[in-house]
């Protein structure tokens, strides 16, 4: 079976973008010859190709494991037709477009959906994600009917969460195989997912804050909560992802160590990692620990407290910014083997997306990272930050 591929080429010069490329070989079409479909971002080509070659795999499998009378029938009323792919599909949506839909509640589509995910075997971090997806769509719906369910409805959900586009369309992703599954069992007669636009990829396009973005956050922290403190130098010197901060305790940060452990079940990628310590991470954790006494570790509020510190250091806030822009000054320095290793992603990501990006200063003009840049970064301790404050009225005009 011929494998699908994705190439790449410019269409309008060299300082223009670039489209990708992926081209479907005959067996995947409806027509008998290979088509072709094309994507701004070489992230998203690539993805959508992985997933076909997937699907192929699983087709041909579940053919092959099919008893002998059903392959039998299946070329017999294959042949009926006229042995013709289109044909086929033709009377497939005909059957499917005059069955009546079985009206299920959604919360019940769910719930038998994600029965049938555990009984695949599905990891457990893509069942959580897949339930925490499913069930926020089912907020305020619980007396729709999946076959209820609209477009709009859809965008309403992906739109009215200020979420990044890469998240957008992760969870686009999740309730499409929903749908997808309502559809297969008769529970709705389309794919509501279908019908909405996907947003540009972002994903390889991070936004990270600069030094002087830094130093003024840490500042502003310092002065206004010092036991956020903590949340902030995990992000911004350990690389760890917000929703792993939050699942922190005391006990994994191993100040007299020099480590931070993220265990398999506080991790995204269920994997653990340990973290090497930075000095500036480091002081910076041990100025919140001390703060903060039994308190630490304690975020309660969190969303309140980092909008408060956020706007008094007077710095835009792009999503993930701390994270982000650990990765992209970890590289340049230590390398890539390391950063991946604390990040928890792999290498070839980690070039992807944060090798020499650039960040805006607060007049918004474009700063682009270099290795001076990066090493001054892993100086701003609180001897650097707080050795010549900034005015907290300074700041907020900022």
């Amino acid at each position: 079976m011929p494998k699908t591929t994705v190439t790449a080429r410019n269409i309008a010069g060299k300082n223009e973008p670039a489209y990708y490329r992926v081209c479907i070989p005959a067996p995947l079409q409806s027509e008998h010859k290979a088509t072709r479909k094309f994507f701004k971002s070489k992230t998203e080509a690539e993805d959508f190709a992985d997933l076909l070659n997937q699907s192929r795999q699983g087709w041909t499998a579940q053919i092959l494991a099919l008893p002998d009378p059903i392959q039998g029938r299946l070329l017999c009323s294959f042949s009926r037709i006229g042995g013709k792919i289109e044909d086929l599909e033709t009377a497939v949506n005909d059957f499917l477009a005059r069955r009546v839909a079985q009206e299920k509640p959604l919360g019940e589509v769910i719930k038998l959906a994600l029965d049938e995910k555990a009984k695949a075997s599905r990891s457990a971090s893509h069942q959580k994600s897949l339930r925490l997806i499913w069930n926020a769509f089912l907020v305020n719906r619980e007396e729709r009917t999946a076959n209820s369910i609209t477009p709009d409805d859809i965008n309403a959900f992906v739109n009215g969460r200020g979420w990044s586009n890469s998240t957008k369309r992760a969870a686009l992703t999740k309730l499409f195989g929903l749908f997808q599954l309502s559809m297969d069992r008769g529970w709705a007669k389309s794919n509501p997912v279908e019908s909405v636009e996907r947003p540009d990829d972002d994903s390889e396009r991070p936004e990270i804050l600069t030094n002087d973005a830094v130093a003024k956050l840490f500042l502003a922290c310092d002065q206004l909560d010092k036991p956020l403190l903590a949340y902030l130098a995990l992000g911004a010197f350990c690389g760890v992802r917000a929703a792993e901060i939050e699942r922190l305790t005391p006990e994994d940060i191993h100040l007299a160590e020099g480590w931070v452990v993220i265990e398999a079940a506080k991790s995204k990628t269920a994997s653990r990692r340990v973290i090497t310590l930075q000095p500036a991470a480091k002081a910076w954790l041990e100025r919140s620990q001390a703060a903060a006494g039994s308190a630490w570790m304690n975020w309660k509020g969190l969303r309140g407290r980092l909008d408060r510190v956020v706007e008094a250091a007077g710095i835009r806030w792009p999503a993930n910014c701390l994270r982000h822009s650990f990765c992209s000054n970890a590289l340049p320095v230590f390398g890539s083997t390391d950063a991946s290793n604390w990040a928890g992603h792999s290498e070839a990501i980690l070039h992807r997306r944060y090798k020499a990006i650039s960040g805006q200063d607060l007049s918004g003009k474009k700063v682009v990272l270099s290795k001076a840049t990066a090493l001054a970064f892993w100086d701003l301790g609180p001897e650097k930050v707080l050795a010549a404050p900034i005015p907290m009225a300074e700041a907020q005009a900022a």
